[in-house]
């Protein structure tokens, strides 16, 4: 996992998950998110979404290493809760090509409220999924 500095204020994707089976017995992807103020940790958020189908790599469980482009600079500016979010990958490679760095935005209602350059540790096709967000208790 990616350790950020102690100058560090915004949130990071930190981890992905694809496969992890759900209280309903559904497979879902995971994202971790974290916010640090200041290179402190405030807390965690988990981007959920069953259509694992919508997303490709080798490495189904991988540790994130990111950089922050664009972020909430404080825990008030990001919801606990939201039903409409999705997770979407930008890229100028082909949809075929996997890459290991790999621009990441984050939708919640509609609305932008995060960018990421994220290094993943096997690379990832291209991925466009919707889903739901929520702070990790």
């Amino acid at each position: 996992m990616h350790i950020p500095g102690s100058n560090t204020t915004g949130l990071l994707p930190i981890g992905m998950s694809i496969g992890e089976i759900d209280s309903s017995g559904n497979p879902q992807v995971i994202f971790k998110f974290r916010f640090f103020n200041s290179g402190t940790f405030g807390a965690d958020f988990n981007f959920i979404s069953l259509d694992v189908s919508g997303i490709s790599t080798s490495n189904p469980q991988q540790q994130l290493n990111s950089a922050i482009m664009t972020s909430p600079v404080s825990m008030a500016a990001i919801p606990s809760q939201e039903p409409d979010a999705a997770l979407r990958t930008f890229s100028e490679a082909p949809p075929t090509s996997a890459l290991t760095p790999q621009t990441v935005r984050l939708f919640l209602g509609g609305f932008l409220r995060g960018e990421w350059l994220v290094n993943f540790e096997t690379p990832i096709h291209s991925f466009n999924l919707d889903g739901r967000w929520a702070i990790q208790p």
